[in-house]
Parts: C-alpha cells; structure tokens; sequence
C-alpha cells in the first residue's frame, strides 16, 4: 500500500485549451470540476488525482472571470 500523503501536495496550471484538455484527460482520470468561484475570481477547473496524493488542478484562462 501507498504512504498516506502529507504537506503540501497541490499544482495548479492555467490552460487557454481547457476543453482539448479536458476531452483527452477524462480518459486518465481528469475529472470536470465545472465553475469554481474564489477570490481571485471565476473559471472553469478540472482536476486529477496521482496514486500518492498529488492533486493536480486545470484552470480555463479563455473563461476566466
């Protein structure tokens, strides 16, 4: 079995071809978030999960708000 994961273990990227991304992503496990709202304002998010806990975020730049 896998340690369980400890610190920081984030890593957020901003796409301009989020759509393309998300298409070929779904089949390795990316998953469509949809709208996230936060203070530095709105944009689409997907996001995928590595065996050892590393949350890899994607950010739509093209419909950011």
């Amino acid at each position: 079995t896998l340690p369980p994961a400890r610190g920081m273990l984030r890593v957020s990227y901003a796409v301009t071809d989020f759509d393309a991304l998300l298409a070929r992503g779904r089949a390795l496990g990316i998953r469509d978030l949809g709208r996230i709202d936060s203070i530095l304002g709105s944009a689409r998010m997907a996001q995928a999960v590595s065996p050892m806990g590393l949350h890899l975020d994607i950010l739509d730049t093209e419909g950011a708000v």
